[in-house]
């Protein structure tokens, strides 16, 4: 996920970025941050599938167990619920992802 989102800096906010940039990031996956939220959103869509994540609603999972079975965290899936949500999708999101949670994850993917 980290790498994922680190790619989406690379080709989204190229023109901002220095030298330390690449080193460091000043605002830490911090989603309340503009760019910040453009790279999560950039991850979640290359790190979960469309059609893949909708089998799994309809075949019936939950978000932990979707999260769990697509190896990403469940802050991650919340991000591309909200995501597709733009795109036209209605899906009742349960819970905002955490703000920070890029820079708390845990190795489990199901953890909030």
């Amino acid at each position: 996920m980290t790498c994922a989102h680190e790619l989406g800096h690379l080709l989204l906010h190229k023109d901002a970025l220095t030298k330390r940039d690449y080193l460091v990031e000043m605002e830490i996956f911090d989603i309340t941050d503009q760019r910040e939220l453009e790279a999560n959103q950039f991850a979640a869509n290359i790190l979960i599938d469309d059609e893949e994540l909708l089998a799994l609603l309809r075949e019936g999972y939950d978000v932990v167990q979707i999260a769990s079975m697509l190896n990403v965290n469940v802050n991650m899936l919340m991000v591309k619920f909200l995501t597709m949500n733009k795109s036209g999708y209605d899906f009742n999101v349960p819970f905002e992802p955490k703000a920070a949670f890029m820079g708390t994850i845990e190795d489990r993917a199901d953890s909030i």
